[in-house]
């Protein structure tokens, strides 16, 4: 299986994803203080909506495949359920792969 960099619409397409995400989170309260705590408890402070915002509108294509091409973790795929396909963990790897 191979990718390739995204086009200019799938880039926009996220951002777009994701700032309407965080507008439609805003009107929920437990929405809003999951955000809060989130960022408290991985950063330490809160950034502000409209710095968000304006960070994900400010991401663009070249920054995509840069960060893809430098991202060293290998992609890893967790299956939790009663039991596993024929041919066990292996089994669905190569489903999937198809």
């Amino acid at each position: 299986m191979t990718s390739s960099a995204p086009c200019p619409d799938e880039v926009n397409r996220a951002i777009g994803h994701l700032t309407g995400s965080i507008r439609l989170g805003l009107d929920d309260p437990l929405s809003r203080m999951t955000r809060i705590g989130r960022h408290l408890l991985d950063r330490d402070t809160i950034i502000p909506v409209a710095d968000s915002m304006k960070r994900l509108r400010d991401v663009s294509r070249d920054d995509v495949v840069d960060y893809w091409a430098e991202e060293s973790a290998p992609w890893c795929l967790a299956a939790v359920g009663p039991g596993m396909p024929h041919g066990g963990a292996a089994g669905l790897i190569n489903a999937l792969g198809r």
